[in-house]
């Protein structure tokens, strides 16, 4: 290779061995990557008995919360309704936070009172009230850290880094006090740019005081309504954000999947923007280097080639992966040996690596210039802290070798080998891991949400501090333990933590077994029992003081113990015999889990299973009970149908029997609504009032509802009020106000005021009443408006289509199914081949029905078609064969249904 071939932006490539291919020591990029790279990513799959107590342990903290909150009242402070104010929490959040969350409360938002470094102080406190409220004990306990993300160890108040901030602040002072557009820039923030351009390989970059606002503010100002943005589903909630800012229309394809990612960008462009079908301004790839949560490294080569295929941008998000991967620390582009003119947009944070504050945003000049002038976070945000950016330009200085020293090099090495051997022990020891082998970021899975608080309490009791991650944060299934190496890691202090994972391994609350160990049984034993042979010289060492509760395991032991644990069971004993020991084995274990005895999860077991039978036969008894009829069902009467085909003639003596029995009925009333509408000229506001309601129907066992309404306009729906619940009343007063605002009177004549009053439902879907419609075009806004009007029912129609003939259906099709309307507007077709001189032979039924989601949908009312009908619908037939290929628009009246629900 020759030296013009070697260099490029100014930095010398040498080319350098790693795992059987050839990389770029520094940036730069290779021609081809071996795919190889890309499987070195673990996501193993959930054992069966694993998930089944996952979601077991799940539902019962929640029906034991339903429980607590149907009967005790909670003894914190509740917010009450405020006109205009929106709720802090959703129903559903205030339970989780009381009711699941509170009992796992102390494993996180610990207070630490000591630098985040290789090791931490933690603030001890306890709880008198269950999780309510904590008090500090006034003691301190010193922990290994592996919760925080201080990857290359800069995260220290002393040496070069902390020396050189402290002499800045002689200089520059603590804050600027002013953005960067106005006086907030100093010499310290344009030489960071300019370094940081140099350290990526790019034209120029752009830095700001915030690595979250870097993603939420800069992302609306680089896309617009009109574009399509394609992210990953496992991306950062700052992505979301912005992207939620811009008004671009997202679509997200599945976790690191290129064929679910073209997928979307092909079929995407083929539909063009939603409603008008045209072209994309603009499509923007977002992806992150190394994923926190999942621990995966994002496969760069391929979705570059995608970008090109597909002329889209790239917007890469490093934050995680800059100085932690590749031989310089340059991130995935350098991991990859790509170009970095081949990312478009590279943006990544100082907040990890670096041990500082704040993000980046690097690519050509033009994209730089363009964000300078409209950038909401460079033109109205504080600029960096002079303390902050002069910690940033140390420590890249150290990684990119310019102190004289190998310092830099040293540290990112050593994070790589702390990363593997972390890793490969994990995998030997027997637990399930996600993520790519090279990605510092370690996700551990333990399932169960309880066993989340319980490995970090007994990791923090082992002077480990850890993250646990749960539900809501990561699906249910996948409850994790996430540990973040550093380079200030020692062998000494990962193999400290790695036996005490072990010894929770082996314990009666295990976390499940990775199938792939036992394949390489023998080898893990020997090292496993080294790791424990160490543990309590080690915790002497590294925390000064003698741990409890640790106990060294030869390997005769380990093996004994993985053998009794985890081996099959004896072929002398029957499958009967084998289920039985199964299940108590794990009944036990959950029960030592749940730290409650065995008879004890018995006895919950036994009371769960009889609320989920009396719910079952609530909603068996509420859903197929009687459906009450419902208006507008039944058309015109007397309708003659003889010329029909002979199937629809028992339609007909069907009919006149209905007829008969309606008449004899009287219509079921739904209540009736009191309202108040008042119209501000000059403000363009309708203030709607809610009074009361009526004699509405008993919808619950106990003969009453809990009724409550939700106010919009139509079309649009963008705004919606509701009203408090009411429980147990079929008379609610509401006597509450919302104000619909910037409502122009034009406007307003196009617009529908909808009351719609549903049931409240606290354990499933809620059910709607009925409503009541308010054309605004109808009423005079000049005056206030005070009426009761009747609620009307609530359809849910679709329409099927068959085709006939002597009797027998051909063919069948129908529509989607329109919610809560009785206007219903499809603008579907539907195509059925038939022969020309078939065609007096055959009729066409379309039947309108009301869609039931539980019980037998009903009929509301047919209309035949074809050369035996008479009136509307023969002349609508004999256009159709008149006029071939021109569609023929015709209005029904429908007719009574078919009791006989064939199809």
């Amino acid at each position: 290779m020759s030296r013009a071939e070697t260099v490029r932006n100014g930095i010398t490539r040498e080319p350098q061995v790693r795992n059987g291919k050839t990389l770029p020591k520094r940036n730069g990029f290779s021609k081809k990557l071996d795919d190889s790279t890309h499987s070195k990513s673990s996501y193993e799959q959930v054992p069966l008995h694993t998930a089944c107590f996952t979601y077991l342990g799940f539902y019962l903290l929640m029906i034991l919360g339903y429980i607590n909150q149907v009967f005790f009242t909670p003894k914190v402070a509740t917010e009450k309704h405020r006109d205009g104010y929106v709720p802090l929490y959703d129903a559903f959040e205030k339970f989780y936070l009381r009711y699941v969350y509170r009992r796992v409360k102390d494993c996180w938002n610990r207070p630490i009172c000591s630098v985040p470094g290789s090791e931490v102080v933690l603030k001890d406190r306890i709880t008198r009230d269950y999780g309510w409220s904590f008090e500090f004990t006034g003691t301190e306990t010193k922990c290994l850290n592996l919760g925080s993300y201080n990857y290359l160890g800069f995260a220290q108040n002393e040496g070069p880094c902390a020396d050189d901030s402290e002499k800045c602040i002689e200089s520059y002072g603590l804050a600027a006090c002013s953005p960067r557009r106005e006086l907030g820039t100093n010499p310290l923030h344009n030489e960071l740019e300019s370094l940081t351009a140099k350290f990526l390989g790019v034209e120029d970059a752009i830095v700001f005081g915030m690595g979250f606002a870097t993603n939420s503010l800069n992302i609306p100002t680089l896309i617009t309504p009109g574009c399509l943005v394609v992210s990953d589903e496992k991306n950062h909630a700052s992505i979301i954000l912005g992207l939620r800012l811009s008004g671009a229309t997202p679509k997200v394809f599945k976790h690191n999947n290129m064929k679910d990612l073209e997928r979307v960008l092909r079929d995407s462009i083929i539909a063009g923007q939603p409603g008008s079908g045209k072209p994309w301004k603009k499509i923007l790839i977002i992806v992150e280097g190394v994923f926190s949560m999942e621990g995966s490294i994002v496969k760069l080569p391929e979705i570059i080639a995608l970008k090109k295929k597909y002329k889209a941008y790239v917007y890469l998000d490093e934050a995680h992966s800059i100085g932690a991967t590749g031989p310089t620390g340059r991130g995935v582009v350098e991991y990859y040996g790509v170009d970095p003119k081949d990312v478009d947009i590279l943006m990544g944070t100082f907040t990890k690596s670096f041990g500082s504050a704040g993000g980046y945003i690097a690519g050509n000049k033009k994209l730089i210039n363009f964000l300078r002038v409209h950038s909401h976070a460079h033109c109205y945000a504080s600029s960096m802290s002079p303390p902050v950016t002069q910690q940033i330009l140390t420590s890249m200085k150290i990684i990119l070798g310019m102190d004289g020293t190998s310092e830099g090099k040293n540290r990112i090495d050593q994070l790589a080998r702390n990363t593997r051997y972390f890793r490969k022990r994990l995998a030997q020891i027997g637990v399930i891991t996600y993520g790519h082998e090279d990605s510092p970021v370690v996700p551990m899975l333990v399932y169960l949400f309880s066993k989340i608080g319980a490995v970090v309490r007994t990791l923090t009791s082992r002077n480990i501090a850890v993250v646990g991650v749960g539900f809501p944060a990561t699906p249910i299934m996948e409850g994790r333990i996430r540990f973040c190496l550093s380079a200030a890691h020692t062998k000494e202090q990962l193999d400290y933590a790695l036996s005490v994972i072990n010894d929770i391994r082996k314990s009666k609350t295990k976390m499940a077994p990775n199938s792939r160990l036992w394949k390489r049984e023998a080898e893990a034993d020997s090292d496993a029992a080294k790791l424990a042979d160490v543990a309590s010289t080690l915790a002497t060492k590294i925390f000064g003081h003698k741990q409890k509760h640790h106990t060294t395991t030869t390997e005769s032991e380990l093996e004994l113990e993985e053998n009794e644990d985890f081996s099959t069971a004896s072929p002398t004993k029957g499958e009967a015999e084998k289920l039985g020991d199964k299940a108590a084995e794990m009944t036990e274990a959950l029960a030592h889990e749940m730290g409650i005895p065995t008879w004890g999860l018995v006895s919950i077991i036994i009371a769960i299973a009889l609320v989920i039978l009396g719910i079952c036969g609530f909603c068996i008894r509420r859903c197929f009970r009687k459906r009450r009829s419902k208006d507008g069902k039944k058309g015109m009467k007397g309708v003659d149908l003889k010329s029909v085909q002979p199937d629809m003639e028992e339609l007909t003596e069907n009919a006149e029997e209905g007829d008969e029995g309606e008449s004899k009925q009287s219509e079921q009333k739904l209540g009736k609504l009191q309202y108040k509408l008042e119209y501000d000229f000059n403000a363009n506001a309708l203030t709607v009032t809610v009074i009361q309601a009526e004699e509405l129907p008993a919808l619950d066992m106990g003969g009453t509802s809990d009724p409550y309404v939700k106010v919009y306009l139509l079309p649009d729906k963008k705004k919606k009020f509701e009203t408090k619940v009411h429980r147990k009343t079929l008379n609610p007063v509401f006597n509450e106000s919302f104000t619909f605002k910037s409502l122009p009177y034009a406007e307003a004549m196009n617009k529908t005021l909808v009351f719609a009053i549903f049931d409240f439902d606290r354990f499933s879907k809620h059910d709607q009443i009925g409503e009541v419609k308010v054309p605004l075009c109808q009423i005079d806004l000049a005056q206030t408006i005070e009426e009761w009007r009747e609620l009307q029912s609530v359809e849910d129609p679709y329409v099927k289509i068959a085709l006939m003939q002597n009797g027998k259906r051909l063919k069948k099709k129908k529509t989607s199914i329109k919610k809560c309307t009785l206007n219903p507007y499809y603008n579907e077709s539907f195509s059925f081949e038939v022969p020309f001189e078939q065609i007096q032979k055959v009729n066409l039924v379309v039947t309108v029905v009301d869609y039931d989601r539980i019980g037998t949908s009903e009929p509301i009312g047919k209309v035949v078609l074809g050369y035996n009908a008479s009136g509307t619908e023969l002349r609508h037939w004999s256009d159709m064969l008149a006029s071939p290929r021109r569609p023929i628009a015709q209005w029904h009246t429908l007719k009574d249904p078919d009791d006989d629900k064939k199809d």
